[in-house]
């Protein structure tokens, strides 16, 4: 369901095979981790068969793929929807939700399937896994595992340069209570993976197609008035203001700084109603609800 409705991965420059080979249009190029790891998989992945080959071609299809890579692929989604599901509701337990985080992880495939199938032009490959990696890295940040962050951060920023929220959450919580040299020796670590790796991968890519960004903002303009986008917005916005200064303040500072960098990065790169730009914070807006 979550590859055929939505026709993921549906960008001739960003194709995976593409990807794989190395040869897709930037920025989509830059996003390696999760067609690398596919094509780690493709050796140790049994071929399908008969049937089940049969009715695995049309889904395969989509990607653009060999159904080796493809089938990992899959795995890849299903794997990191699952583990969103249960980090979501080990946050929202961690920071005393207690039954609201229990359904709000239960209800999460569906929305997001919602989001997916009615409400977005087309998805990527990506987009799972940061939100799995995200809401990982938003635990390990409450609990101060910060042997463990430090590898999400990573793995997310191979994944797509939306990791850079991650560390300013990261900033904001941890230096609040310490401002200790200890504390900001933490940050800049992070700030030097981050950037590092964002540096090596546009030195490796710098003779592909395209650009660091594409720009979308006077596409925007066409969309102002798009009904099912503005009454979602309103919703969303009531439910989560109610009570407001009760909910977790973890929450909170983690959805306004998402919502803080996201927003200006989808008016000026983002396709218009392409509000899977704003997956990453997905968890929290509905623990916050």
């Amino acid at each position: 369901m979550f590859v055929v409705l939505p026709h993921i991965n549906h960008n001739d420059r960003a194709q995976l095979d593409a990807m794989i080979a190395g040869s897709a249009h930037r920025p989509f190029q830059y996003r390696i981790l999760v067609p690398r790891m596919a094509a780690l998989l493709a050796p140790i992945i049994p071929q399908p068969t008969g049937s089940m080959q049969s009715a695995l071609d049309a889904i395969l299809a989509s990607f653009g793929g060999a159904s080796g890579p493809s089938i990992g692929i899959l795995l890849i989604q299903i794997f990191s929807m699952v583990i969103t599901v249960i980090y979501t509701a080990r946050l929202g337990q961690a920071l005393g939700l207690g039954r609201h985080s229990i359904i709000t992880a239960a209800a999460l495939p569906v929305i997001v399937l919602i989001f997916f199938t009615i409400i977005l032009r087309y998805v990527y490959i990506y987009d799972l896994p940061q939100m799995a990696l995200f809401t990982v890295a938003l635990y390990a940040i409450l609990k101060n595992r910060r042997a463990v962050y430090l590898v999400l951060l990573a793995a997310a920023t191979l994944n797509k340069e939306t990791a850079l929220i991650l560390i300013i959450i990261s900033a904001w919580w941890l230096l609040r209570l310490d401002r200790s040299r200890r504390a900001w020796l933490f940050v800049a670590a992070q700030m030097a993976i981050y950037g590092l790796l964002r540096l090596a991968l546009v030195l490796a890519y710098q003779d592909n197609p395209g650009g660091l960004v594409e720009w979308h903002i006077w596409e925007h303009l066409h969309y102002v008035g798009l009904y099912y986008h503005n009454v979602l917005i309103i919703i969303s916005a009531a439910l989560i203001l109610r009570r407001w200064q009760s909910k977790p303040l973890f929450l909170r500072g983690a959805l306004l700084i998402g919502l803080a960098v996201l927003l200006p990065l989808f008016l000026v790169w983002g396709y218009p109603t392409e509000i899977r730009a704003f997956m990453e914070i997905v968890p929290v807006w509905l623990l916050l609800m």
